[in-house]
């Protein structure tokens, strides 16, 4: 390398770079030696994440957990591995008795309140609002009344029914159904839950739901499992749900229907102060209100979203006046209503793996230790997933749309490899060996779409840097990177990468069963996608490298 470099604990660049830190994944500790409390440094980040990590691997494996730890404390000390912010702000000693949404960046989701329930683990979602695929009919939801006890702290007579007072006003009759809130996330994804199964079942339209949020825990309140940041209280909650009741009787269509529902739910969700809700709404083009679809954020409605018309290979061609009308709408609300969207996904370039798919009909396909929908809920389940199974394409991108997720439910586990800061190209593979390990220990712990897991176990092991990397170890720039035989080398160096990221080690793949005995993985993974991008998006000369057609137009970054 031209730049001689070498292993160190780097510490975090000052600014906006400690602001970012201090606000998403720093933790306040307490210095024995000065007394008092002071915020992390970053060794002290690497040496808990590795920690937690590792900790998934059983007490029996000791001895490699103690090699995996120093190899994972090694590298994200020195930024060769940057794991997500997600595992920087949760990992830790506890991880495995946690849930994985919690270390998953991307997700995807079918129904509403399995949509709130990621977003509330602070996990992006992506959904499909094709109208096969949104079969609740809201206007069947009961009379929901938000409750709270006139001695909560957050209890205001001007704007809160008590729960006194619903007694008196609704009873407890056969068609008065009475639910009282647990304070967890769960508890208020079950909250939705109820609602959205009661509105599929069309039996309650006349019932009365009474949500009684007295056992939330007030505003300010700390959240142990967010690192003490203050609670929101049950406001914002009561707050969505009687936006998402004024649904009821507007005279929407379905897909309308699930939209508003899910983009009231996901106003309120502020995780732990830290993380705000991603979501990304895609709907196929050959639908007959395609057009509402694409103007729906005309002036600055439904915000909460990036919206995508999926389209396929028919639509390119445009042998049809409907195509051509398409296309002509989603460039005049790109540009005109100044969201720049929607966008387009290529459906039909998305790949589709489906080795050992069985539709999940019987639909059981999301549940998990810690939150298990509700037995009444698997006929909803079930139809949607039936749905899905009718479709051609069940495949859409994740809310930045870089990858494709089963529209059912699937997960997105990353982390970056920075080779730039490797001494060397060996301890540059070395990080991408660890952090796809490390990964996959991830995909092993309880989570809503284990079976989907199980069958993919995919993971994102990507490379940021690659310009400094290029230049550091090469001394290419960037023209030199677009002439393949000039640049030869660095290419075959990145196709390496990718082989070793891929390749697994017949001693863990002997061992991962022992990694839960729960969940019974495997060092494996079904290849939904796998590319080594170039910058002119071409073949690769550099051997096995392959550039699969991207699946989705860049769009706007989302915040997730």
């Amino acid at each position: 390398m031209q730049k001689q470099m070498r292993f160190q604990e780097r510490k975090l660049d000052s600014g906006m770079g400690m602001a970012v830190a201090r606000r998403t994944y720093l933790r306040k500790i307490h210095d024995e030696e000065i007394g008092e409390e002071r915020w992390e440094n970053w060794g002290e980040v690497a040496e808990r994440v590795a920690q937690g990590n590792t900790a998934l691997l059983p007490e029996k494996m000791h001895e490699h957990r103690e090699s995996e730890f120093a190899l994972m404390k090694k590298h994200i000390a020195n930024g060769t591995m940057l794991m997500a912010g997600r595992h920087l702000q949760h990992g830790d000693s506890t991880q495995p008795e946690r849930n994985m949404e919690v270390f998953t960046n991307c997700s995807t989701a079918s129904s509403s309140f399995l949509v709130f329930y990621l977003l509330m683990n602070g996990s992006g979602v992506g959904r499909a609002y094709d109208d096969d695929m949104c079969i609740v009919n809201w206007d069947f939801m009961p009379h929901v009344r938000t409750v709270l006890s006139d001695e909560h702290p957050d209890f205001d007579w001007q704007t809160d029914e008590s729960v006194r007072e619903a007694m008196h006003k609704y009873g407890e009759g056969k068609n008065v159904h009475w639910f009282e809130v647990p304070d967890s996330r769960e508890g208020w994804a079950q909250a939705v839950e109820k609602i959205e199964n009661m509105a599929f079942t069309q039996k309650h339209k006349d019932d009365v739901l009474v949500l009684d949020f007295s056992k939330v825990r007030p505003k300010g309140a700390p959240i142990h499992g967010m690192q003490d940041r203050p609670a929101s209280g049950p406001k914002p909650l009561m707050f969505a749900i009687n936006r998402l009741s004024s649904i009821k009787g507007a005279g929407l269509s379905q897909w309308k229907q699930a939209m508003f529902a899910d983009h009231y739910l996901a106003e309120c969700v502020l995780v732990g102060g830290a993380r705000r809700s991603a979501r990304i709404a895609t709907k196929w083009w050959k639908d007959p209100e395609v057009f509402d679809f694409i103007n729906i954020k005309r002036g600055g409605f439904l915000w909460s979203a990036n919206n995508s018309v999926t389209v396929d290979d028919t639509f390119w061609k445009q042998k049809s006046d409907h195509a051509k009308k398409v296309l002509e709408a989603v460039l005049e609300a790109s540009y005109h209503d100044g969201t720049g969207e929607p966008g387009f996904v290529n459906q039909h370039k998305l790949v589709q793996n489906d080795e050992g798919f069985d539709g999940y009909t019987d639909g059981k396909y999301a549940e998990s230790e810690k939150f298990k929908p509700l037995k009444e809920t698997e006929p909803l389940l079930s139809a949607l997933a039936k749905q899905a199974q009718k479709k051609e394409f069940h495949q859409i991108p994740n809310p930045c749309g870089e990858i494709t997720l089963n529209m059912l439910g699937g997960y997105c586990v990353i982390g970056d490899v920075v080779p730039f800061f490797a001494p060397t190209l060996d301890d540059a593979e070395e990080a991408f060996r660890a952090m796809a390990r490390a990964l996959i220990r991830v995909n092993t712990m309880d989570c809503l779409y284990r079976r989907e897991v199980r069958r993919t176990n995919r993971i994102g092991v990507g490379m940021t840097g690659i310009h400094e990397f290029a230049w550091n170890a090469f001394g290419y720039g960037f023209r030199d990177l677009i002439d393949e035989e000039k640049s030869k080398d660095f290419w075959e160096t990145l196709s390496r990468f990718k082989r070793c990221s891929r390749r697994r080690s017949p001693n863990l793949r002997q061992k991962a069963r022992c990694y839960r005995s729960a969940h019974q993985h495997h060092y494996q993974a079904i290849w939904h996608r796998f590319q080594t991008l170039r910058p002119d998006r071409r073949r690769s000369l550099a051997e096995h490298a392959r550039v699969p057609p991207l699946g989705a137009v860049p769009q706007r970054r989302s915040a997730d």
